[in-house]
């Protein structure tokens, strides 16, 4: 159910080479700012799968 509180695992951990992962967060980052400054935020969903 969106929006209900549901539990949740995060999981971190070191690896190799992560540099596709970081410039992928940085990317997702922008775009939350950008959906931030919209006239009405929540229209937006976002999804993250890795």
């Amino acid at each position: 159910m969106l929006g209900a509180d549901m539990p949740c695992t995060y999981l971190v951990y070191e690896a190799g080479d992560m540099d596709w992962y970081k410039q992928a967060l940085e990317i997702v980052v922008e775009m939350i700012e950008w959906v931030l400054g919209q006239p009405d935020p929540s229209k937006f969903y976002l999804h993250w799968s890795s």
